[in-house]
């Protein structure tokens, strides 16, 4: 449910605005990476994020989203409980 939000929120700001910004799909990561393993509803994380990833594509701006894959890149790995910087 929280990736939906996610998804239809940065969608919607990239119709009003021209882009999203990229701290929406960093908020869901870091809230992913809070969660234990078990409790987080996707069996591959990197998998998950990936897909993510490529789906808030045209909704951010070139530089923001080089920025993503830069930030998703350096991510702890999937069982890590810590946290992305959103800024």
């Amino acid at each position: 449910m929280r990736r939906t939000v996610m998804l239809e929120g940065m969608q919607l700001l990239a119709r009003h605005l021209g882009y999203a910004p990229k701290e929406w799909l960093l908020t869901y990561v870091n809230e992913l990476l809070a969660l234990p393993p078990n409790a987080r509803g996707v069996s591959d994380l990197h998998e998950h994020l990936t897909q993510t990833l490529a789906e808030v594509k045209p909704w951010v701006s070139v530089p923001e989203y080089l920025a993503l894959e830069n930030e998703l890149a350096l991510a702890p790995s999937p069982t890590a409980a810590t946290t992305i910087p959103t800024s």
